[in-house]
């Protein structure tokens, strides 16, 4: 069997379970503002992504 080199599958599993690692213990709220402040960062990151590339295919 041919070995990929990327496998999404496998970096979704092993991402949740690293989610479930830092939000055990949390009470209900705690997990929201975690995820909340996850997903703010994450659109960040998007957001500066999409900046850089719109820089780097911009004709000058």
């Amino acid at each position: 069997m041919k070995k990929k080199k990327f496998d999404c599958v496998e970096m979704k599993r092993t991402c949740q379970e690293e989610i479930r690692k830092r939000v055990k213990g949390m009470a209900a709220e705690e997990e929201i503002a975690f995820l909340r402040s996850a997903g703010v960062k994450l659109q960040e990151r998007i957001d500066s992504a999409k900046a850089a590339a719109s820089l780097r295919n911009s004709p000058t």
